[in-house]
């Protein structure tokens, strides 16, 4: 069985509250294994939606945060977008 992994391009001590909710919620997920198929990384990408509009509607979050599923030669991840800048990386490996 494969796990989640990602990759944060702000290092831990720049990362905003918002970011943190986040990078533990995958930490959460870390425990799950999964197959890495396309329909893990919708599950995880409907989570992470739900986390960033309630982040959002708690003012927790001022500016507009994304995710979106990328395949690209077989490799399957999830990117965790803001202001069209990529903040997280998601794997499943």
């Amino acid at each position: 069985m494969k796990r989640v992994t990602y990759k944060c391009n702000i290092s831990v001590d720049n990362r905003p509250e918002w970011l943190r909710c986040i990078t533990s919620a995958l930490n959460n997920l870390y425990s799950y294994p999964m197959n890495g198929d396309l329909s893990d990384f919708q599950s995880i990408k409907g989570s992470l939606d739900k986390l960033i509009y309630n982040l959002t509607m708690g003012k927790c979050i001022k500016s507009k945060v994304t995710t979106k599923i990328v395949e690209d030669s077989g490799e399957i991840v999830l990117f965790v977008e803001r202001s069209n800048r990529i903040l997280i990386s998601v794997y499943i490996k």
